[in-house]
């Protein structure tokens, strides 16, 4: 922009300030001196000034910026026009593809073309417009003989996807059209990083160029080719909108546009909670996290995406550990027990970090430094649940495809589950005085747990049709954790354990004396709950102890 352009734009509001207060100037009494004028109107010309000082630096910004992407048009132009000069050997169904490199072995690129056409792919093909060009067919140009049109077709957002750029150049006489598949914001995005690369470096500053928010920063945008051309996927965070309902309480549903294989954009919704589940919305966010991820698999299988590993955390909760999923191969307590280790333990940690920023010698050194709430040392046996539960989750992120296989840092990382001391095993004599001090419900349930080896969740889990007094044996079909009712550890658990006589007229003696004797109820039913529930395993620690 000229200098006395911009002097022009910087005075305009001034004046025009002063020509809606010269009435008021005209107007002011004879005891009104020079010095109370100027007093009264000086703060608005200075506000008047700065506003008019932004608005000329703006457009003095976008008329650089125009000038530097004429520059760049220019320079491509005149590097296509070395490689192909005209339009006669073109042909619509075989455009001639190019590439930066090209464009640089056929002519002198400045730094900041070679820097803005870095992985741009360049079609040539001819222009219908300027279809006659180059076969005979001359177009009127002032100042020369011929000219001809370039058109820029920009691959990015539905909006602009389609919308053509035309600059008019005299002189080769040939009509060309070129698509560049980079969008102008994106350039303005390497742009950006390549001057903060320059003054960290001046300044001394070690270390790569910050990177912006990826909520924040949607320029550089995984890209799916479909049969219709280019869509260009983003990131969905979606919204929470908390719904009312005729009856029960409110409830947050989660709502985010889907596409349709025909291409139509469609609204969906899914169900996180209730309202007395999240209290807020910070909950409620915090809850959808896992169905955030699920709705952006297609961007997320990007190498360039980044997934934390509290997106991991969620997602797998969300699909492999919720509430509805029994036929999982995953028992109740073993549900429990993961959600509360990712819990306490590997998303207050790792949570902020990308899955494929983790090491294996970190994490080795993490599980080491691991202490409980008064200080002690974690129990090998506990850190090597978390190190298989961690190996759990990035097989999880494996299979969903945000990961390769061969990234996985879980797999090198030591940790031994040896026991800290050995446990102690009780003689037939100690067993036998620990039994005659104990009630005849706890003697039988100790007795029967001493001699077959079951869990304690699968004893208390136990009914009276699952003992066989005629063949001697115990179908263990369940498990019972937090009065929760699923199924055995492993297939071994279900197999039949076998009875010694013995054993066996201890259950029937105990059979004929409890008052829940029917096939239904539990071996060991509590008479707090009048035979609803079996026995609480904390119960039988205290009585044992």
């Amino acid at each position: 922009m000229p200098p006395e352009a911009l002097v022009a734009l910087w005075l305009a509001p001034v004046l025009l300030v002063a020509a809606l207060q010269s009435r008021r100037l005209f107007r002011i009494q004879l005891q009104d001196n020079a010095i109370h004028v100027v007093r009264r109107l000086l703060p608005l010309a200075i506000a008047a000034s700065m506003w008019s000082f932004l608005g000329a630096a703006l457009l003095d910004f976008a008329d650089h910026g125009r000038q530097q992407m004429w520059t760049l048009f220019r320079e491509t132009h005149e590097a296509i026009e070395k490689i192909q000069p005209g339009t006669p050997n073109l042909d619509a169904a075989h455009p001639l593809q190019l590439t930066a490199e090209d464009l640089a072995k056929a002519s002198p690129l400045s730094e900041r073309a070679r820097r803005w056409l870095t992985g741009s792919r360049i079609t040539v093909v001819p222009d219908k417009f300027h279809g006659g060009v180059g076969r005979g067919e001359k177009l009127p140009c002032q100042g020369s003989k011929d000219r001809f049109t370039t058109t820029y077709k920009t691959a990015g957002t539905a909006k602009v996807r389609g919308s053509h750029t035309r600059h008019t150049f005299c002189g080769l006489g040939c009509g060309l059209k070129y698509s560049w598949q980079k969008h102008r914001s994106t350039l303005l995005y390497h742009e950006i990083s390549h001057w903060a690369r320059v003054f960290r470096h001046s300044q001394g500053i070690a270390g790569p160029a910050p990177k912006f928010h990826p909520r924040r920063h949607k320029l550089v945008s995984a890209v799916t080719v479909t049969g219709g051309g280019i869509v260009r996927v983003r990131y969905q965070p979606g919204y929470l909108r908390l719904g009312h309902r005729r009856c029960g309480p409110d409830c947050w549903g989660f709502l985010w546009w889907d596409r349709e294989p025909t291409g139509i954009r469609i609204r969906r919704k899914a169900i996180i909670g209730t309202i007395q589940q999240y209290p807020n919305v910070e909950d409620a966010w915090q809850a959808s996290n896992g169905l955030r991820v699920s709705i952006n698999e297609a961007r997320n299988r990007q190498p360039e995406q980044a997934i934390t590993v509290a997106d991991v955390v969620d997602h797998y909760t969300a699909t492999e550990l919720a509430a509805d999923l029994v036929n999982r191969g995953k028992s109740y307590a073993t549900r429990t027990i993961y959600r509360e280790f990712l819990t306490r333990w590997v998303k207050p940690t790792w949570g902020s970090l990308n899955i494929r920023d983790v090491r294996t010698i970190a994490v080795e050194r993490w599980l080491h430094q691991l202490v409980r709430k008064d200080g002690s040392p974690l129990a090998p046996s506990t850190k090597a649940k978390i190190r298989n539960l961690m190996s759990v989750l990035f097989n999880h992120a494996i299979r969903q495809e945000w990961l390769e296989q061969a990234r996985k840092p879980i797999l090198l990382v030591r940790q031994s589950a040896k026991r800290q001391r050995i446990p102690a095993w009780l003689e037939p004599e100690e067993l036998r005085a620990l039994l005659s001090k104990l009630d005849w419900c706890f003697r039988v349930m100790v007795f029967l747990d001493a001699a077959t080896g079951l869990r304690r969740s699968e004893l208390l889990a136990l009914k009276w049709g699952d003992v066989e007094f005629d063949n001697l044996q115990i179908r263990v079909q369940r498990s019972i954790y937090m009065n929760v009712v699923g199924d055995c550890k492993t297939e071994a658990s279900k197999r039949p354990a076998p009875m010694d006589p013995l054993l066996a007229a201890e259950l029937w003696a105990w059979k004929q004396h409890s008052s829940y004797s029917q096939p239904y109820d539990w071996v060991f039913a509590s008479p707090r709950t009048n035979g609803k529930n079996p026995y609480w395993p904390d119960i039988l620690l205290s009585r044992v102890q």
